[in-house]
């Protein structure tokens, strides 16, 4: 397999975060969560600062079940790279680190202002041809921070 089509399949997994992070109008639903991060119990370590709490995970199941419910405040979410998504991939290892930033309605309709934004850096595995992540790391800032 080329670099290139590496750096593709890597892309394609980077991509479907954001999008599994960008339901629009409809509620937030986790369960495209599960195809992308590695599975099992101690399987992945995410670590958000939350906006000043620091919070880590070690399952996908741990992931959903705490997001849901921070999730339901928000009526419009969406999630774009703010700027370029830089890519370094090997055979079966590969880190992704980008900076994003959410377009936000409240539950009223409201728009959420600053726009909030993570710097992100994402580490994956491949095994078995299937690239998964299994390292999630973000630091929150706001657009007004950027």
């Amino acid at each position: 397999m080329t670099q290139t089509d590496l750096t593709a399949q890597v892309r394609t997994v980077i991509d479907a975060w954001l999008a599994a992070w960008s339901p629009g109008a409809e509620p937030w639903n986790g369960d495209a969560f599960h195809a992308l991060f590695k599975p099992g119990a101690g399987a992945i370590k995410v670590v958000d600062d939350m906006g000043g709490t620091a919070l880590t995970l070690d399952s996908v199941e741990a992931y959903i079940e705490t997001w849901a419910p921070f999730m339901s405040q928000f009526s419009y979410w969406t999630v774009a790279p703010a700027g370029p998504v830089t890519l370094r991939v090997a055979d079966d290892f590969a880190v992704a680190s980008f900076s994003f930033l959410a377009e936000a309605r409240d539950a009223e309709g409201q728009p959420i202002s600053p726009a909030p934004g993570q710097h992100a850096t994402l580490v994956l595995e491949r095994q078995d041809g299937r690239w998964t992540i299994v390292r999630e790391h973000l630091t929150t800032f706001t657009s007004a921070d950027a």
